[in-house]
């Protein structure tokens, strides 16, 4: 019975994958408060006639980051640029 070496990935590119991991809990987190705020999608006064899981459903305040709309804006938008430097990394 021979032993074989497993082959890893480099240590950098396994750091990006779970920072990306990490970074994307954030962003869904940051959605689930953005949707919680406004939960209005759609053209004015015109709702989009597609189905909405969601709709109704309370999401808890655990499963939220930010607080209210524009703090949910603000995770967000701060947490994509993260996502896709460390994205680019994985790539690289």
């Amino acid at each position: 019975m021979t032993s074989t070496a497993v082959k890893r990935h480099h240590g950098l590119v396994r750091l990006a994958h779970w920072l990306n991991a990490v970074f994307l809990l954030g962003m869904i987190a940051s959605g689930l408060q953005i949707y919680v705020a406004y939960s209005h999608f759609g053209l004015r006064d015109r709702p989009l006639a597609l189905p909405n899981p969601l709709d109704g459903a309370a999401i808890p305040e655990w499963a939220r980051l930010g607080g209210w709309l524009a703090g949910g804006l603000n995770w967000h938008f701060a947490l994509a640029w993260p996502f896709v430097i460390t994205g680019l990394v994985y790539l690289g």
